[in-house]
């Protein structure tokens, strides 16, 4: 029994070696390494690396997309926590507004049609909605903060320095005594007012474009 048990150890032994030498022979063959699973003369491996050596060789492109897009998320969406997409969806999260207005206005492109300009008015905040009566879709367009509780993005509030917000937003557009803009570079026409008083900005309206 004992002689048979070695007998087998040794096959076992000499399979476990020819399996391992047949396989490096077989990744060889097709150009894989063994220990990396990857193909030297693969293109996309030489693609895959020449990218990552393109984003190390530019890393402050990188950082100028980055913080060009933070900028455009604090005009588009200033609030950390932004309102739902339609009046109901704000009024379903958020609670009742201490006011709420609807008011007619005259779509601009198709005439006799009564869309509905919707405000929700909540302590610090005020947002309009615009409401398409033919396609029934509601968009936030108007958004105004004016109090500390509420956070924005990039961990800012109003109340903080002038200088905090325009680090953010870079250079302001002048619009008037101590009201400044900010507008989004992907050209949608979404602007951000800023109003200040002793160096600090005390109050921000959103505005949307909307066709």
């Amino acid at each position: 029994m004992k002689r048979i048990k070695q007998t087998r150890t040794r096959r076992i032994r000499r399979a476990r070696a020819l399996g391992a030498v047949l396989l490096t022979t077989l990744l060889a063959a097709c150009g894989i390494s063994q220990f990396d699973g990857t193909r030297p003369d693969n293109p996309q491996t030489r693609n895959t690396q020449s990218m990552s050596q393109g984003l190390n060789q530019n890393p402050s492109s990188s950082e100028q997309n980055y913080q060009s897009v933070r900028r455009d998320l604090l005009i588009t969406q200033p609030l950390a926590a932004m309102p739902g997409k339609t009046s109901n969806d704000t009024i379903a999260s958020w609670g009742m507004p201490a006011r709420q207005s609807t008011e007619r206005i005259e779509n601009p492109h198709t005439r006799g049609q009564q869309d509905q300009w919707i405000e929700l008015e909540y302590p610090g905040v005020r947002m309009g909605y615009y409401h398409n009566a033919v396609t029934n879709q509601e968009i936030l367009s108007y958004l105004k903060i004016d109090d500390r509780s509420h956070e924005l993005r990039q961990e800012l509030k109003v109340g903080d320095s002038f200088d905090s917000f325009r680090t953010a937003l870079g250079s302001l557009q002048p619009i008037g005594n101590d009201e400044f803009t900010a507008c989004d570079s992907w050209g949608r026409g979404d602007c951000l007012k800023l109003r200040v008083a002793d160096e600090k900005v005390v109050q921000l309206e959103q505005i949307k474009m909307v066709d």
